[in-house]
């Protein structure tokens, strides 16, 4: 599995003075959260923006393409309901006809 950079900057007040800090960023009071605020948002832009790491789309191009294993089974989906003291069930398939 690849793992992806973590780039830990200055630009990362959220978790000194924000939310995950010790609160005393002054634009809390406008903004209520650091998701709402832009310094945020260009950090996330900044990671999403950055190249891929190597091997990293052939591998997932590779997890897309596998064709998951079916595996049978002997049980059947059923809808249960109750009409005064009797249980009943019907089975799902019956509905969707």
């Amino acid at each position: 599995m690849i793992a992806l950079p973590v780039e830990n900057t200055a630009s990362d007040c959220w978790n000194t003075i924000g939310v995950r800090g010790d609160r005393s960023c002054p634009d809390l009071n406008e903004f209520v959260h650091c998701q709402n605020c832009p310094v945020f948002a260009a950090a996330g832009r900044r990671f999403l923006d950055n190249p891929s790491p190597e091997g990293y789309l052939d591998e997932w191009t590779g997890r897309l393409a596998e064709i998951p294993e079916t595996k049978s089974c002997d049980t059947i989906s059923v809808l249960v309901f109750q009409i005064a003291d009797e249980w009943l069930a019907l089975p799902v398939h019956s509905l969707l006809k």
